[in-house]
């Protein structure tokens, strides 16, 4: 059961949301939403939902402080969006496996891939809170910098600033494939246009061969025979290496085997291979499903519908916000 909030501002509607869920504030929370949380109280009678889930508090907190910043929240941003569509037990960044609510690096978090748009669909990735502390405001082009010179940045490893590099390259980086060092999240808009093709060509092997092979044979038969010698090429590279690639014994079948294509991609030669089929491709248009580099239309995502409510041209705050903050995460 949800209060009436209509007539109630943000934070007062946070608060009533505390309340509708048997959540207490922390004695440190903004005095509007403790306001909203009594409100709601007084008002429910102890009628409440009683789902105090890891999921819901994450909610919570991320209206708090989107409101705080004048962030822009995509309405869709729910507590079954988090746990269905975004929570993953393992940081893609570190490969720990993440915890909740400890006080510790290891705990799970969600940022915001592109610093300057919202807290949007698209743009919501999970990582351990030490890989969004080092990610910070950094963009794509600042990433790439510190992976070249990761000694200068001990926050995390090398192999973990090029991962966090290539992750939020695939939102930003329109121009060049990348290696692909870490699985792009579920509903990650990919707007690097190779991306959604080398996910379909590396994990081919690792999937039911019966559903997967039938579609890249149409794609490829489409880009023509030249095209296809280059891609026998790749896997001549690929799959020899993903036999020699580490096992992760310990962890479920799915993050053994994205661990595993995301390791065969370290090798540069991989790249170079890759590199050879996409020079192959003819040019890319975003917006058209049928020339999306990738031999199964399940990968095209609208981007434009998507950015749009991204509110980029705002920094991804409130428009028309009456003062914005400094940028801070």
């Amino acid at each position: 059961m949800q209060p009436n909030v209509s007539e109630h501002s943000i934070p007062h509607a946070i608060g009533l949301s505390f309340a509708a869920h048997g959540i207490h504030p922390r004695g440190d929370v903004d005095p509007e939403v403790m306001t909203g949380y009594l409100s709601g109280v007084e008002q429910l009678g102890g009628r409440t939902i009683h789902d105090d889930t890891p999921y819901v508090r994450k909610w919570l907190g991320i209206r708090i402080s989107a409101w705080r910043r004048k962030r822009v929240l995509d309405p869709s941003i729910d507590p079954a969006y988090i746990e269905q569509t975004l929570f993953t037990p393992y940081c893609p960044i570190t490969r720990e496996k993440m915890t909740v609510s400890t006080g510790a690096p290891t705990d799970w978090s969600i940022d915001r891939v592109v610093n300057k748009a919202g807290y949007c669909p698209g743009n919501l990735v999970v990582m351990s809170a030490r890989a969004n502390e080092a990610k910070g405001g950094h963009d794509y082009r600042a990433l790439r910098e510190i992976a070249a010179n990761p000694a200068a940045y001990p926050a995390l490893k090398p192999i973990e600033w090029r991962r966090l590099a290539t992750l939020v390259g695939f939102v930003e980086e329109f121009a060049r494939p990348l290696p692909m060092l870490v699985f792009p999240p579920p509903k990650l808009l990919l707007n690097n246009p190779y991306a959604r093709l080398q996910l379909a060509i590396s994990f081919t092997p690792f999937t039911d061969r019966a559903k997967t092979e039938p579609c890249l044979r149409d794609f490829l038969c489409r880009l023509g025979p030249e095209a296809a010698t280059a891609l026998q090429n790749f896997y001549a590279v690929f799959m020899p290496l993903s036999n020699r690639a580490p096992i992760y014994l310990g962890r479920d079948r799915a993050t053994r085997t994205l661990w595993k294509v995301a390791d065969v991609w370290e090798n540069p030669r991989v790249l170079d291979v890759f590199n050879e089929f996409a020079a192959l491709l003819p040019p890319f248009d975003p917006f058209n499903p049928d020339q999306v580099y990738s031999p199964d239309p399940m990968y095209y995502q609208p981007q434009d519908q998507i950015r749009n409510a991204w509110h980029e041209a705002s920094g991804g705050y409130i428009p028309g916000a009456a003062r914005f903050p400094s940028p801070t995460r």
